[in-house]
């Protein structure tokens, strides 16, 4: 195996188009292009998962994560990139706090958009004062339909969202 320094534990990794290449996103934060070139794993940051202004977030779980710099990052756990035609460099990633972010590899210091799987209230029970966030455990393109995608979350909710409909 090529060995590869990783600072948390890596959540899902997806394979690209081109031969020897992968993304990886993990709990601290990063979104990685993995490149193997000449037995060795070249990595390249794609994006840093910063929380939005305003956002509340707990601390972190993870002891490689430094507290002050966690209060600004959010935890990746999935993503999948588009499949709509010339749009392969379009991703979503779902996070730890709640949030689905959809990025390009073109620019990596800020979202493209951004939407939020917030946990359904309970039926019977008072509604929460504020929404709950619920942890994004999977996002995925509609082949069909390249502008819809599917979210999963820690509610046990299945959502169906348009990409040109944000938060």
């Amino acid at each position: 195996p090529v060995p590869c320094t990783c600072s948390a534990p890596a959540r899902q990794v997806d394979e690209l188009q081109k031969v020897l290449q992968f993304v990886s996103v993990s709990t601290d934060g990063e979104v990685v292009l993995w490149t193997l070139a000449k037995a060795e794993l070249q990595r390249e940051l794609l994006m840093r998962l910063n929380a939005l202004p305003g956002m509340a977030l707990a601390p972190p779980e993870s002891p490689a994560v430094d507290a002050d710099e966690a209060r600004s990052v959010l935890g990746g756990l999935c993503m999948d990139f588009s499949k709509a035609v010339n749009e392969d460099h379009i991703y979503l990633v779902g996070t730890e706090e709640g949030m689905i972010h959809r990025c390009s590899k073109a620019y990596s210091s800020e979202y493209l958009s951004s939407y939020s799987h917030t946990a359904a209230p309970t039926a019977g029970a008072p509604a929460p004062a504020a929404p709950t966030p619920a942890a994004v455990y999977s996002v995925k393109w509609n082949q069909l339909h390249p502008r819809m995608f599917l979210s999963a979350g820690a509610d046990w909710c299945v959502r169906l969202w348009d990409a040109a409909q944000p938060d």
